[in-house]
């Protein structure tokens, strides 16, 4: 079996880590005994002074300083009010009468102030001066032996400190930058998307509202066809279509015979208009009343007509009466007041010629009978029958075509 072979690069790797491990870890170690000394002391070295006290110095230091301040305000204010008095008198003297200060005179240039021989300034502004002097050397000596500068106290941990947080605060500051830049690029989007929504919905709108125009047109159009439609003119009688034939005449054209009879529900009495069409133009002939019924064919008496010379009553003439129907009898209705006879009347008449009389106007009515004036008191009727297209006669027309005094043959 061969042996293993043994890889010295990796003995030696495996050297170098264990060193830097170690060196690591004493490093660690030292650092974290420095930071332990620097808030909790040495109790090897009793001078050592801890973080904790050194801010209590710097503390106490700093009330020293502004006690020394407060005593250089005073001394100001003092001074001010020397200032003061001495504009009125060149010596201010104490209350035990020592000279405090002076000004000076030609003839007195010194004087002995707090047991001292001094020359005396020329004016009160000139002694000011000096004073303020003296107090701000002073003053500048006493800042010098109790005041230590913040930058001769060395304080690593709290440089450390400091810089990580300037360091979070930078981060923070750019991600706040970061932030601000998505959130206008965000809201530019979302107006963008709002312009254009708001132009869709002025697009919606606009034909809307063109097609609400268009609706109303069509609606005015259609209101205005259904009122020409209800104001259409009420249409009268005028026309009249061939009932039967003449089958024959009696030669003496007194009598004719007609190809109506009891099977077609032709009763006696009844009138009929005769006529026929010459190139298609319709020719009145004369009238005829019904005296003999039969079932097939009846008799009818001449009572008029137009010209028996040129256009004798004759055989294949036709017979016709608006207001009958061979087979279904027609139907009307009465409105109104009426002239020659009352309503009563012009029904029994109706009635003797075969019609039927309603007492409401309406779909299947044949025609509607009035006095044909303008105050014939039919107006709702008359409105009636235009919307139902109904025909009209007016009661003369009526007259015409029902017997109201019959002579049976």
């Amino acid at each position: 079996m061969a042996r293993s072979s043994t890889n010295p690069l990796a003995y030696s790797a495996l050297f170098v880590l264990i060193i830097f491990t170690v060196a690591f870890t004493v490093l660690f170690l030292i650092k974290s005994g420095a930071v332990t000394r620097q808030y909790e002391g040495d109790p090897d070295e009793k001078s050592f002074k801890t973080i904790t006290k050194l801010r209590g110095d710097y503390t106490d230091e700093v009330n020293k300083l502004m006690a020394k301040r407060a005593e250089r305000e005073g001394l100001m204010r003092e001074l001010r009010l020397a200032d003061q008095a001495s504009t009125q008198y060149r010596h201010v003297v104490s209350a035990n009468g020592t000279l405090l200060a002076s000004t000076a005179t030609p003839k007195f240039t010194k004087a002995t102030i707090n047991g001292k021989e001094v020359d005396l300034p020329l004016s009160s502004w000139d002694q000011a001066r000096r004073t303020i002097a003296g107090n701000h050397a002073r003053l500048a000596k006493i800042a010098d032996e109790h005041a230590p500068s913040l930058e001769k106290i060395d304080v690593p941990v709290y440089d450390e400190a400091l810089q990580g947080r300037q360091a979070q605060l930078q981060d923070v500051n750019r991600r706040t930058a970061d932030g601000e830049a998505t959130f206008g690029d965000e809201m530019q989007r979302l107006q963008a998307q709002q312009d254009a929504l708001a132009a869709e919905k002025e697009k919606v709108e606009k034909t809307q509202r063109g097609n609400r125009s268009t609706r109303q047109t069509n609606v005015t159009q259609l209101e205005d066809r259904i009122r020409d439609l209800l104001e259409l003119e009420l249409k009268f009688v005028s026309d009249i279509n061939p009932d039967g034939q003449v089958l024959e005449t009696d030669g003496t054209g007194a009598q004719v015979v007609i190809n109506l009879g009891s099977r077609d529900r032709l009763l006696p009495g009844t009138l009929f208009n005769v006529f026929t069409y010459d190139r298609g133009r319709y020719l009145d002939k004369g009238r005829a009343e019904v005296i003999q019924v039969g079932e097939q064919v009846s008799t009818c008496r001449i009572l008029t007509i137009v010209d028996p010379k040129r256009n004798p009553i004759g055989k294949d003439d036709s017979v016709g009466n608006p207001i009958w129907q061979a087979g279904k009898p027609k139907t009307f209705m009465l409105a109104g007041e009426f002239a020659t006879y009352t309503k009563a009347d012009l029904e029994g008449f109706i009635k003797a010629t075969g019609g039927v009389v309603l007492d409401k106007l309406g779909p299947g009515c044949d025609f509607l009978v009035v006095q044909g004036t303008p105050n014939d008191r039919s107006d709702p009727e008359r409105a009636a029958a235009r919307q139902y297209q109904i025909l009209a006669m007016t009661e003369a027309m009526l007259l015409q075509y029902v017997q109201t005094t019959y002579r049976a043959q």
